[in-house]
């Protein structure tokens, strides 16, 4: 009895407690174990199903969408363009719908364009059926097989047999113009030779005081190579022909350098061309000009080189032969058939100005010389001059009242030169 109690049961109960706690805790324990058997048993049937089922359609669909992409696009293109293009975008947006909202506008924009365009081809594939005769099928723009058909027939059959032609056609055109070019050139230069003839049979038997004019034309040394290919009797129309064998041989280098200034310039050269075009179109470029006059001791002198040594009168002089001289040939005063019946009015402006008296005189005689009809206006101080000699003077007199001008129209006599002493009011 006293070993019973001296036995601690206070000890045994805690004890029994602990034991009793142990086992609940072993419970639970079980418990989370069974249950986390069953999660694994869940986890394991949606690893088998990601494996057996979901890898293998997303292989699937990932193999469709690739096979799409190889349809639409070349791998070419998708290796080099599209997806280095798509990786560059997705570090910009993060996801693949940030690039979808971005690309979204210019998808649209994308198929505007493309419908656009697929309603142009329509139209442009139904009028080469219209035009050509042909029945293809225009609508379907999925395809273009007999239009590109088509254009290897056109390319590899028709155009070989044309290119010959068009080559030749090309040919003859730009002969024919070299042609039409150089005998344009050929006859200006013939007919500006006969004008200068008949512009010196009109000064032969005139002459200015003690002086003779006659004009003289000549090749421009600048340009004598193509003169003398213009003017060479190879080149003789009717006869061995333009561009003969002849005349290709002595002046083919000749042909092609004159050609190719207006011929060959590049499109940035338009202004250079068109300069080139202008020079050489002239028949004026191949010829030079020259008005002599002969002395009474029979000295000749180029007036192009004295022209800006000599005084007023004797520069204008030179000026009013030409003119006359010009007017002359133009009213055909030497021919005595019906044509030459003209009217040979000239009128002159602001006449002689620089003249002196005897200069006048000289220049109204070589009027009469030449049968033509002048009309002259001058200035009040020539008026004493002309009017001996001119078979009528008339004064046209100015005079302002308050802010108007009136004219009057009077005949010219000395007493009048005498009355209107001021020349301003004098034309």
């Amino acid at each position: 009895m006293d070993k019973l109690d001296k036995i601690d049961l206070f000890w045994i109960q805690n004890k029994e407690k602990e034991l009793s706690d142990k086992k609940q805790q072993i419970d639970i324990v079980d418990k989370e174990i069974q249950k986390i058997y069953g999660s694994t048993e869940v986890l394991k049937q949606k690893r088998n199903n990601i494996v057996e089922n979901e890898i293998p359609s997303l292989e699937e669909s990932q193999q469709a969408k690739w096979q799409y992409l190889l349809e639409q696009y070349s791998e070419t293109f998708i290796q080099t363009t599209g997806i280095p293009q798509y990786q560059q975008e997705l570090s910009r947006y993060s996801t693949t719908k940030g690039i979808l909202k971005k690309l979204e506008s210019s998808l649209q924009q994308t198929q505007t364009l493309r419908s656009k365009a697929s309603e142009k081809l329509i139209a442009l594939r139904g009028e080469y059926n219209k035009t050509q005769r042909t029945s293809f099928n225009f609508a379907d723009t999925s395809t273009n097989q007999e239009f590109e058909e088509e254009l290897h027939k056109i390319s590899d059959n028709d155009l070989p047999k044309y290119r010959k032609q068009i080559e030749e056609a090309k040919e003859n055109a730009m002969e024919q113009f070299k042609n039409d070019f150089l005998y344009k050139l050929r006859s200006n230069i013939e007919n500006a030779r006969e004008k200068i003839d008949e512009l010196n049979l009109a000064l032969k038997q005139i002459k200015f005081g003690d002086d003779s004019y006659q004009f003289h034309i000549a090749s421009n040394p600048a340009y004598q190579e193509y003169y003398d290919m213009i003017m060479s009797k190879e080149l003789e129309f009717g006869n061995t022909g333009l561009f003969s064998d002849a005349f290709t041989e002595r002046f083919q280098s000749t042909i092609d350098n004159l050609f190719a200034q207006i011929l060959s310039l590049s499109e940035n050269d338009t202004g250079k061309t068109e300069q080139n075009v202008a020079l050489f179109s002239k028949y004026k470029t191949y010829l030079t000009f020259k008005l002599y006059s002969t002395n009474g001791s029979g000295r000749k002198e180029d007036l192009s080189k004295s022209i800006f040594t000599k005084s007023g009168g004797e520069s204008q002089t030179p000026f009013y032969i030409a003119i006359l001289a010009s007017f002359a040939q133009l009213y055909r005063t030497t021919d005595i058939s019906d044509s030459g019946n003209t009217v040979r009015i000239v009128i002159f402006d602001e006449a002689f100005s620089k003249m002196d008296d005897a200069r006048i005189i000289e220049s109204v005689h070589l009027l009469r010389k030449l049968d033509l009809q002048a009309i002259i206006c001058t200035p009040p101080d020539k008026a004493s001059d002309l009017h001996p000699i001119s078979d009528k003077t008339l004064l046209v007199h100015k005079e302002q009242q308050g802010k108007v001008y009136h004219s009057t129209v009077v005949e010219f006599s000395k007493q009048l030169e005498d009355t209107y002493a001021l020349p301003e009011n004098h034309s």
